[in-house]
């Protein structure tokens, strides 16, 4: 008999995952597969070690972003930044938020003037910008000559 209860498979970890068996005897793999299944609605491959890998990681990117209601995601490459100069705080999408990407937006800005959030951020709200039209101090004069 299978468990109904859902495992935190990024917890367990794909090594466990591979080799491990649950109390009652049932492998990890095949309850992990079957909620990635369910999750996804994808045929899965149980027997290619390089796809359980892949869904490992697929797993971990779904549920990190249905768990992060954070408006922001860093791009892959910087994962990892520490939150401000000498802290142990390091940012990454599994726990980033609203807050934490406002202070690495005013960190960058204040080393870079040039600094663009999508640099940073791969995923980030658009603020509305208002476009006011430039008021011209002279009026414009018409380019027909007079006779």
């Amino acid at each position: 008999m299978l468990s109904l209860q859902r495992l935190n498979w990024i917890e367990i970890g794909i090594d466990s995952i591979l080799t491990n068996k649950n109390s009652e005897g049932v492998k990890y793999l095949q309850l992990f597969l079957q909620d990635y299944t369910t999750l996804t609605g994808e045929h899965v491959n149980a027997g290619c070690n390089k796809c359980i890998a892949k869904y490992y990681t697929n797993y971990v990117n779904l549920v990190s972003d249905m768990e992060n209601d954070c408006k922001y995601r860093l791009h892959k490459k910087r994962e990892g930044l520490p939150l401000a100069f000498g802290s142990n705080i390091r940012v990454t999408n599994r726990n980033i938020t609203d807050a934490y990407a406002n202070k690495l937006i005013k960190r960058y800005q204040d080393i870079n003037k040039d600094f663009k959030v999508s640099d940073l951020f791969a995923k980030f709200p658009v603020e509305e910008i208002k476009v006011e039209k430039p008021k011209s101090a002279k009026p414009k004069r018409s380019s027909k000559s007079k006779k």
